[in-house]
């Protein structure tokens, strides 16, 4: 069961997964998630969302497959020393213009 869960984890579901009391756990398309997974086991549906996980190789483009928004640990949500993104985008491109005239010899 462990390898179903691992392969279904990120994939979106192919129908809706109910609690015990009809409450939504996944809706139709919804991303399967450690959280979804752990709700469908305490309601004991977790052979249902496991066997009901969408594995085609979609036919879109990486913009069609992207979630709405990014996820708490991608690069865009991490933060480079406590800095925003721009800023360390800005820090990154400073540095590196730095390191380039480095190798120059100062004016006399």
């Amino acid at each position: 069961m462990q390898r179903r869960i691992k392969h279904a984890l990120g994939r979106p579901v192919t129908r809706v997964i109910l609690d015990g009391d009809d409450n939504i756990i996944l809706n139709t398309g919804d991303i399967i998630t450690n959280r979804a997974v752990q709700a469908a086991a305490d309601a004991e549906v977790l052979d249902i969302l496991v066997d009901s996980v969408y594995d085609e190789r979609p036919k879109l483009g990486v913009e069609e497959l992207k979630a709405s928004h990014s996820g708490d640990a991608s690069l865009e949500k991490v933060e480079a020393n406590g800095m925003t993104k721009q800023a360390a985008s800005a820090t990154r491109a400073a540095g590196s213009s730095r390191s380039s005239n480095s190798n120059q010899v100062p004016p006399a």
